[in-house]
């Protein structure tokens, strides 16, 4: 079972370096599929072992539809290559229950006749009790506190010909998908007040 991450993102570097560290451990960096929206050596140097893509980002007319045609492009290419692609924002991570399920490859390998997965929502959140990060810090070891949210509640994962649209998937008529027991997609954006 191949399996590959995407993000694409733009000067968000903590978020990105969370991204790394954790798909890293789970797929292997030579796995991970950096769009960077914009010349930017920082990601390259974050990310040392990842595939780094660039776009231009002269023209922001139309953003959220050209990102989603050029991620849904890029995912179907890398389909050709892997059996699973992974495509989060660079503030998402996907956590897996143990007691459910032991991997990736394991969560994958138990749901290869479906099209794509979705996730349960979490927005992780700093408390104000909570101690800084450093930045190497893993913020799931040094957050507690989160929400559940519907608006995270999305697709995650995707084999070759299903494209993303949204928090969703196109509905074609051999859409299959499911939300797993045990999947949850940890939301970043208030994980870390700095």
């Amino acid at each position: 079972m191949k399996i590959c991450a995407i993000t694409m993102v733009y000067q968000d570097y903590w978020a990105l370096s969370q991204w790394y560290a954790h798909y890293s451990r789970h797929l292997g960096s030579d796995n991970l599929f950096i769009v960077a929206h914009g010349a930017d050596d920082k990601v390259a140097e974050l990310c040392p072992r990842a595939n780094v893509i660039t776009v231009s980002r002269d023209n922001l007319a139309g953003f959220d539809r050209m990102r989603g045609q050029l991620l849904n492009s890029i995912q179907d290419e890398l389909g050709a290559l892997y059996d699973w692609v992974i495509r989060t924002d660079a503030d998402e991570l996907i956590c897996i229950d143990p007691e459910h399920h032991g991997s990736f490859h394991t969560l994958f390998r138990d749901h290869n006749k479906l099209q794509s997965l979705f996730a349960l929502g979490l927005n992780i959140a700093e408390d104000v009790t909570d101690t800084e990060m450093s930045g190497t810090d893993a913020v799931l070891t040094k957050r507690q506190h989160a929400v559940f949210s519907g608006h995270y509640s999305k697709a995650w994962a995707v084999k070759r010909g299903t494209h993303m649209v949204r928090h969703g998937i196109v509905l074609t008529k051999d859409a299959t998908f499911t939300l797993p027991q045990g999947v949850y997609m940890a939301h970043l954006k208030y994980a870390n007040i700095e």
